[in-house]
């Protein structure tokens, strides 16, 4: 073979792996045939070697920024900018000036984006360097979980501040300074209406030699980390069922998930969508997170990732790599492997600087939601998703977090989550808030809170500036704004303790504003506060400042060259008789020298001319030239020196008891106060009341008084959001009984549940809730069975997942202090297994004081309570299920059915559902109307074909279905006539 021959195959080889490798698919034969690779294209194909598969790459070429194969259709499909056909890859470009909008943007859609910044002209001319390439690196890798908000993504020249201080003639320099504070703004307030934590969730699998000896050798078990560099926090979780797992993916707002799993590092062949599907981890976990996130398997052509915002990457452990070794060796690319060390150091035991999060199930997960100062109440994920605490079907808006959230702050949206991820379960605590929200409500210095909140929310996000400041990311406008606001909260907590006596809850939360570490901090920098720079050369050499010993050798050397050049001008206009010419800058071209064309010929030879026009001509002299590189080095030298200062200066503000750990602590009271400023916000709309609170201790000693009493009560979220508000309902429940709960299918059971539910959260959370009269216990948990699903790949039917969760339920600690929802246990089965199972269920959560409502179709379960009988061998001694309107005597058990009526389809005359039989119950000319109101006894019916017809089904299906229904009907009451007989004759 010659060697043409083989340089062409080497070629089409080269281009086919480019094409393969950028693009993301086979090289047409057209397409590598005859073609070849231009010096920018090798360097794309090389760039995108260096970083995962499933980033964006996004290439600065000179005032556009482009995109390349893949990628370009990607950024053309979800931002709407053409995609250009090119050979070898198709390309689309952005400006160089809006790339950071276009990169946030990505990121937020759920994108890892890295981009490949080119050197400077200025470096080039400096160096000597005419021809070639640019050199491009890729400067910045960003995901969601790791750009932080407000973060300046695209460096600005490192000249930009010094020529606003030092030669304010230079207006281009000016111009850029003001642009950048700008821009900076229209950040903050672009952030401000997302309150995510955004953690990063690693798993990984391990067996229990490497975390504890109680669970069995070779168990699965999940270990799973979550970081957040918004708020710094670092949550270790031992994870040994779906149940748990599902806990955390609920509690927390989880933005990426990395899979650690052991094997070959290679970037390519583990970041791309196949390693996406989190291969190696136990079905019955992926398929938790799964249902509970948005996952995204990385950009491909076909927009498979469309709407799915939470990315899911693949990291490949190396033998003998620690699980937190791999995550700092994948955070290294996105320059925060530094600060998840510093993370870990203050989480280590031995260091003494924290303890750290660990455990497994739900222990693990309160001590990750809570101080671990107060008790607070137990919330699995089945019961946050069942309440929709935070999340609802339609997403955020009818979630609980929603109708609560009036928050002024970022930081108090994150904690007024955090605050319903763990309501208290103290009474005493839970008083203390509802004092301070009545305070409020009363008009108690509420307008002056208001104001402290307000002037704190004006910065944006506080505590990502404070991460920034942890990672050395934060700029100097930031800081100097960091400062200020301190000031002002500092006044203005002052201001309402010397004119009121707030609760002691308010007053602690207020005086941790006004501590003596903040007045010394802030007297110590009190010069700094009114600084308006935006540079860190213009920081260090601020008036009133002391100059840092490493600039003043590099000042100097910038005043010579500035000096020369002042000295060189008036020579010049000696030389041309112009006593009034002055320096020009020129399309970005200093200290010309414009001169008439009239003059011209006064020019000295060794002039250099850059421009001519019919009436000018622009110079340069020998001397500018040399003193012009003289100041340019000299600028950047002074650049990169206080740059490394106001590196050093951040470092120092996250030491170890510094002045930053001062600072988290005021951010973390003003947050409090934003969370009960917010929930008097909530509690005051009309017809909110504040709840009376029992200690389920004293209740206990009283069997007999009624704990849950709600008169005239509201689901607070569906009272919003349906039209004609939400029909109002009674309940009375001792603690410890059980309400045996039936009625019509969409008669509103699930609806009532979730109101009780709702009101204990926000009571215990120190709310006020939509009622005439509530009075509730101070429960330690809620347990909720609601809802369906399977794992089909694990073999797990819909039972079985659904026994899973009641299994989790029973063996709940504190029973007795809890309250237990359970929908419709053992439908999943044959009539008699569900029914077995539910009647058994429920006869334990009664044997253990539970306080429960338990909804069920099974009718026959009502039967012994309704007698009056507890045993549960006489469970299946089932009655006449036609029963009603009777009330159990035993005050453990109480029946109850959602109300309806009937009514006739062709008049308006409606009965009550009590007066009718069961033949008019069936028929075709009468309808279903849902009052919606708890009633006691047991419903004659489930309606369930009535449904089927509002549903929309066929007139003869819905006939046919009322015939067997009836008949079916007959035949087991004449099974149980039988079976009474039997019991009587033996």
């Amino acid at each position: 073979m010659s060697s043409k021959r083989i340089r062409v195959e080497e070629s089409h080889k080269t281009v086919d792996h480019a094409i393969w490798l950028v693009c993301g698919r086979k090289a047409l034969k057209e397409e590598y045939e005859g073609a070849s690779l231009t010096p920018l294209e090798k360097q794309v194909v090389s760039l995108r070697e260096s970083i995962p598969a499933n980033a964006l790459l996004l290439v600065a070429c000179g005032y556009r920024v482009k995109l390349y194969g893949r990628d370009s259709h990607v950024v053309s499909r979800r931002s709407g900018i053409m995609c250009i056909r090119s050979k070898p890859f198709e390309y689309s470009s952005v400006p160089y000036v809006r790339v950071e909008l276009y990169i946030r943007r990505l990121v937020a859609m759920g994108y890892h984006v890295a981009f490949a910044d080119q050197e400077s002209a200025a470096v080039r001319a400096v160096e000597g360097v005419k021809c070639g390439i640019f050199r491009r690196t890729v400067s910045h890798l960003y995901s969601r979980g790791t750009l932080l908000p407000g973060e300046q993504i695209v460096s600005q020249s490192t000249g930009n501040g010094i020529d606003e201080a030092a030669i304010p003639e230079v207006d281009d320099e000016e111009s850029s300074s003001y642009n950048a504070k700008d821009s900076w703004e229209d950040d903050v307030n672009a952030e401000k209406g997302d309150p995510s934590e955004l953690f990063m969730c690693f798993i990984g699998l391990s067996t229990t030699d490497t975390f504890t000896p109680m669970t069995s050798v070779g168990a699965e078990i999940l270990q799973v980390l979550l970081v957040s560099f918004v708020t710094r926090s670092r949550k270790v979780f031992l994870v040994s069922s779906a149940s748990s797992l599902e806990d955390i993916v609920m509690q927390f707002d989880i933005v990426e998930v990395i899979v650690v799993e052991q094997g070959n590092n290679n970037l390519h062949d583990n970041q791309g969508k196949d390693a996406g599907h989190m291969r190696g981890i136990p079905e019955k976990y992926t398929r938790i997170l799964q249902n509970a996130l948005l996952l995204n398997y990385g950009p491909t052509l076909v927009g498979e990732e469309d709407g799915k915002c939470v990315s899911v990457s693949v990291y490949t452990q190396e033998e003998g790599e620690s699980f937190n070794s791999a995550i700092t060796a994948y955070l290294k690319p996105y320059k925060l492997d530094k600060m998840y060390q510093m993370m870990c150091a203050e989480c280590d035991p031995n260091s003494g600087k924290g303890k750290p999060r660990g455990g497994g199930g739900s222990v693990a997960l309160q001590d990750g939601v809570s101080d671990g100062t107060k008790s607070v109440l137990r919330l699995p994920g089945s019961t946050l998703r069942a309440l929709e605490i935070f999340q609802s079907s339609i997403g955020h808006k009818g979630s609980l977090l929603s109708l609560l959230g009036h928050c002024l702050t970022l930081q108090g949206a994150r904690t007024l989550r955090l605050w319903l991820a763990a309501p208290l379960a103290s009474r005493s605590d839970i008083m203390e808030r509802q004092s301070v929200i009545a305070y409020l409500l009363e008009g108690g210095e509420k307008d002056a809170v208001q104001n402290l909140l307000r002037e704190c929310g004006k910065l944006g996000d506080v505590e990502a500036i404070i991460a920034k400041i942890h990672s050395q990311r934060c700029t100097v406008l930031e800081y100097l704004r960091l400062l200020r606001m301190s000031r002002n909260l500092y006044a203005g907590a002052s201001g309402i303790l010397a004119s009121s006596t707030p609760p002691t809850l308010l007053e602690s939360l207020l005086r941790s504003v006004t501590t003596p570490a903040l007045k010394k901090f802030l007297h110590e920098h009190a010069a700094e506060m009114d600084f308006s720079v935006t540079a860190p050369i213009q920081l260090f050499t601020g008036k009133g400042i002391t100059v840092p010993d490493p600039l003043r050798k590099h000042l100097e050397d910038f005043s010579s060259a500035q000096e020369a050049l002042t000295r060189e001008l008036e020579r010049v206009r000696e030389v041309l008789r112009l006593p009034g010419l002055e320096y020009r800058t020129l399309a970005g071209t200093s200290f010309v020298i414009d001169v008439p064309s009239a003059k011209a010929s006064h020019i000295p030879e060794d002039w250099i001319v850059l421009t001519r026009t019919k009436s000018n001509v622009r110079y340069h002299t020998p001397t500018i030239v040399q003193e012009n590189l003289s100041l340019c080095a000299a600028k950047d030298r002074l650049a990169a020196t206080a740059a490394t200062l106001w590196q050093q200066r951040q470092e120092a503000l996250c030491q170890p008891g510094g002045d930053l750990e001062m600072l988290v602590g005021v951010i973390k009271a003003v947050a409090a106060m934003d969370v009960l400023y917010s929930l008097s916000v909530a509690s005051s709309a009309t017809g909110y009341i504040p709840p009376q609170l029992v200690e389920i201790a004293e209740v206990e000693k009283q069997r007999d008084g009624a704990a849950i009493s709600i008169v005239a009560g509201r689901h607070p979220v569906l009272d919003q959001c349906l039209t004609n508000g939400y029909v109002s309902c009674d309940m009375h429940l001792c603690v410890g009984g059980t309400w045996l709960l039936t009625g019509p299918n969409m008669g509103g059971k699930s609806a009532f549940m979730r109101m009780v539910g709702c009101f204990v959260v926000m009571a215990q959370l120190g709310s006020y809730v939509p009622a005439e009269v509530a009075t509730l216990p101070v429960f330690t948990g809620i347990y909720c069975r609601m809802g369906s699903s399977d794992a089909i790949l694990e073999g797990n039917s819909t039972f079985f997942t659904e026994m899973e969760d009641t299994t989790r339920i029973l063996r709940a600690p504190e029973l007795a202090r809890s309250l237990v929802f359970m929908d419709e246990l053992g439908r999943g089965t044959s009539s008699f297994d569900g029914f077995s199972v539910a009647a058994a269920t429920l006869d334990y959560l009664v044997s253990m004081h539970a306080t429960c409502i338990f909804v069920t179709h099974y009718h026959l379960l009502c039967d012994p309570f309704v007698s009056g009988s507890l045993r549960s061998d006489r469970l299946s001694s089932i009655g006449n299920s036609k029963v009603h309107h009777s009330v159990s005597s035993n005050p453990l058990v109480e029946c109850h059915y959602m109300g309806f009526r009937m009514e006739n389809e062709d008049s308006a005359s409606s009965n009550s559902s009590s007066a009718h039989k069961t033949t008019s119950l069936e028929s075709d000319s009468q309808r279903v109307i849902f009052t919606y109101k708890p009633c006691p006894g047991v419903t004659p019916s489930s309606f369930g074909v009535e449904v089927a017809k509002m549903a929309g089904l066929p007139d003869h299906v819905i006939k046919e279905a009322r015939i067997i229904s009836l008949k079916e009907e007959e035949t087991q009451s004449l099974r149980t006539s039988v079976h009474l007989l039997r019991q009587l004759l033996e």
